[in-house]
């Protein structure tokens, strides 16, 4: 991932969604990740644990229930 990582919308503490340097769309989860983040703002790259193409994530929890996808981000985390 490049350096320069704009959030363009957060799920929650540690689930956002962004765009790098390069304009692609990604999925990236770590602990407090997005706390107090608002879109627009830059991510600290120190705190990512995990980073998705935002296409995979996308089908991924289209094909999930909330359950699963609650147990997925807290296992990650």
């Amino acid at each position: 991932m490049g350096e320069v990582t704009i959030i363009e919308k957060v799920y929650n503490n540690n689930v956002i969604q962004v765009k790098d340097e390069s304009g692609q769309e990604l999925i990236v989860m770590g602990r407090d990740l997005g706390f107090q983040k608002k879109v627009g703002d830059m991510i600290d790259q120190t705190k990512i644990e995990k980073v998705l193409p935002y296409k995979v994530s996308r089908l991924l929890l289209t094909s999930m229930n909330s359950y699963q996808i609650r147990n997925l981000i807290s296992s990650s985390i």
